[in-house]
């Protein structure tokens, strides 16, 4: 038996493969390894497709309102994406059952479907009124006032490097929204 490079196992060599009349089996069984061991995406390599994925399906989504807020209302706009997305939902939700939705915070949850609507009927108006370069490089900025946030309302302990970084990119944000100043 001769070991096959990169493989970790043992396979006949191919004198002895050819005497024994077993060259399909073999040769059957390196092809389906070789093909499982390349079909395999590294977590990094899975990861980068799936963060392209979701940038796309970004764009998608504003591309997608700024051609539709011209014909339809932006209300409209909004219950068509909640429908895509409870469509998008409903798989998972006949897999777990009804006991999926299970909470036990329902003001919290309502509280924060709600924020997210009047979020997304207001990115869908500025879509509709903005150029959408403008709109995203807004976006972007949701990190630095995250900051912010987590400051002012959860007690985080913010660092000077951090508020130092967190004005650098502010900074850059209003040369991207507004070049001329």
């Amino acid at each position: 038996l001769a070991p096959m490079p990169g493989l970790g196992r043992t396979y006949p060599s191919a004198a002895a493969r050819r005497t024994s009349g077993e060259r399909g089996r073999w040769a059957r069984a390196f092809r389906r390894e070789r093909i499982a061991r390349r079909g395999a995406m590294s977590p990094v390599l899975r990861g980068t497709f799936w963060m392209a994925m979701c940038m796309l399906s970004f764009a998608g989504v504003a591309v997608s309102v700024r051609a539709l807020s011209s014909h339809l209302p932006i209300i409209e706009i909004v219950l068509f994406r909640a429908a895509f997305g409870v469509a998008v939902s409903l798989p998972w939700l006949f897999l777990s059952g009804i006991g999926g939705l299970k909470t036990t915070r329902f003001p919290l949850h309502f509280a924060r479907s709600a924020v997210n609507g009047v979020g997304m009927l207001c990115w869908f108006t500025s879509l509709g009124m903005m150029a959408i370069g403008d709109v995203l490089a807004l976006q972007f900025t949701t990190p630095l006032f995250l900051v912010l946030l987590a400051a002012l309302t959860l007690g985080e302990t913010v660092d000077l490097r951090r508020w130092v970084a967190t004005a650098i990119g502010f900074g850059g944000a209003l040369i991207i929204i507004r070049p001329g100043f």
